[in-house]
């Protein structure tokens, strides 16, 4: 009767066979419950990353920031976004397969506000967009990673290396430059 016990003094070999067989038994039941246990468990998310960007990513952002990224894209330094004027405010809008850039500004020539939009047609595969200018003949191709969308944040990296960054004003070292959007 010493096969309910976990430990059993016997002089049978069989009996701790079955001995060592049973506790084998238990732990790997233990370990298998663990597991599944674990697989099972869903943690909340305060950011609500996701990760079905199609559907995510409709929507108007607002620039908040532009990230300067060295090669290895480590962060160098950051500016906080001018996007508003007193014409208005510069968002850009994904709709289904457009992203339209809209700009808001007071014309030198008119000193009346107008709008400028650019309009781009994107693909979208996993998490990254491929942009091409809209109509024009030789367009614009541009390649963008997107590294975090939430309900309310957008983070893109523009994943082509940045030419001319000492001409743009960028930082000593800027080879990608990152954009974090807010929604509108």
């Amino acid at each position: 009767m010493c096969y309910k016990y976990l430990f059993c003094i016997s002089i049978s070999k069989y009996t701790f066979a079955a001995i060592k067989i049973n506790a084998m038994k238990k732990i790997f039941l233990f370990a298998a419950m663990a597991v599944m246990g674990l697989s099972t468990v869903s943690c909340s998310n305060s950011d609500d990353t996701t990760s079905n960007y199609k559907e995510a990513i409709k929507a108007s952002w607002v620039e908040s920031k532009i990230q300067f990224l060295n090669k290895d894209k480590g962060f160098i330094s950051e500016e906080v976004s001018d996007v508003t004027s007193e014409c208005g405010v510069d968002y850009v809008t994904f709709t289904g397969k457009e992203y339209i850039k809209t700009s808001n500004y007071k014309s030198s020539s008119t000193n009346k506000c107008e709008v400028e939009t650019d309009v781009y047609i994107y693909s979208m595969g996993s998490k990254f967009l491929t942009l091409t200018e809209k109509g024009e003949k030789k367009s614009e191709i541009l390649n963008w990673e997107i590294v975090e969308l939430t309900s309310n944040k957008l983070v893109i990296i523009d994943t082509d290396k940045v030419k001319f960054a000492k001409e743009r004003g960028y930082p000593e070292g800027t080879v990608y430059v990152q954009k974090v959007y807010a929604k509108k």
